[in-house]
């Protein structure tokens, strides 16, 4: 009932004094900006170039060449920026070859970061002379910007673990907002 009562007096007096609607602000009030996210992400298609060394835990080495293409969610205060603050999220998918083992290598992992350091673990696959090979990896990462400096772990079943260290060059395209 008071709730009523006070609506009613609002609206007697604003009928009644006109001049009280030029009190009331025109745009509400701007919120006070922090550094800190509003719980929103933007999504980014990022396309890239491997370029690296490859090495078996007993010393087989090579070079190794690829691509990769990640899907990732980037809270929306970084800008498309990795920041020392900002957080992001994904999946990646690459392929390269290995000159050092004579094979092709395909991922496909989860990725989570803050700054510019980022985590990656998931599936590892491995086709040499013919035969395909299943494994896991993790690659630990530190981006900047454009580039991003890497060393990835994998096992693979039935075949010699290996030590991977390389170079990432990658151009995020924004794909919008995701919620």
């Amino acid at each position: 009932m008071a709730c009523c009562k006070i609506t009613l007096f609002l609206l007697v007096g604003f009928v009644l004094f006109p001049s009280a609607w030029a009190a009331l602000p025109k745009t509400p009030p701007k919120k006070a900006t922090s550094s800190r996210s509003s719980g929103k992400y933007d999504v980014y298609l990022i396309p890239g170039i491997t370029l690296g060394l490859a090495s078996t835990i007993r010393g087989d080495a090579g070079s190794v060449l690829g691509g990769e293409l990640s899907l990732v969610l980037l809270d929306d205060k970084s800008r498309g920026r990795l920041q020392y603050d900002s957080f992001f999220m994904g999946l990646v998918a690459d392929g390269l070859y290995d000159w050092g083992r004579d094979a092709g290598r395909f991922a496909l992992s989860l990725e989570a970061g803050g700054g510019v350091l980022g985590l990656e673990f998931g599936y590892l696959m491995e086709i040499a002379q013919g035969e395909m090979a299943h494994g896991i990896h993790t690659r630990f990462f530190l981006s900047f910007g454009v580039a991003a400096l890497y060393v990835r772990y994998g096992g693979i079943f039935h075949r010699r673990d290996l030590v991977e260290v390389g170079l990432l060059l990658k151009v995020p395209l924004p794909l919008g907002r995701a919620f």
